[in-house]
């Protein structure tokens, strides 16, 4: 692995059968990229941040934040420092301090004043909630598998 810095770069990410898990776009960054044959890229170090959210490949929901770091292994993407999510439909907004998005299960998990407001509703502010990348399942982390 060669750690390389980057401006105003692109990536899609990819789950099992090429399913886009999210899009990112950044200011600055620095990517680790492989350098031998067969090895894959581990993911990087991101600034000035946004990008898409999908759900069985297409977009549910969108995402802004100052920083973030994407893990390829775990296909986890971490936001930090301003976050703001919004769904498409139905539309919500999300903010909160940190936000893991982890693609395989696809589940958010936001932490810190987290807030999230709907034309009908608003929910916090609470120090954790989990949430579906569309919104469908807002619930705090001991109540979201419960059927």
């Amino acid at each position: 692995m060669q750690l390389i810095e980057t401006n105003d770069g692109t990536a899609v990410y990819r789950g099992k059968n090429s399913e886009r898990l999210w899009t990112v776009y950044w200011k600055r960054g620095e990517m680790a990229v492989a350098l031998k044959e067969g090895e894959k890229p581990k993911g990087g170090t991101l600034d000035d941040v946004h990008g898409q959210i999908f759900k069985v490949d297409k977009p549910a929901s969108t995402y802004r934040a100052d920083h973030g770091k994407v893990d390829r292994p775990s296909n986890t993407l971490n936001l930090r420092d301003h976050v703001r999510v919004e769904s498409l439909d139905p539309k919500f907004t999300l903010t909160c301090d940190s936000l893991t998005y982890e693609g395989t299960p696809k589940i958010m998990k936001a932490k810190g004043h987290v807030e999230i407001t709907g034309s009908l509703s608003t929910v916090g502010t609470v120090e954790e909630l989990w949430t579906t990348a569309d919104f469908s399942k807002i619930a705090s982390p001991d109540q979201f598998n419960q059927p």
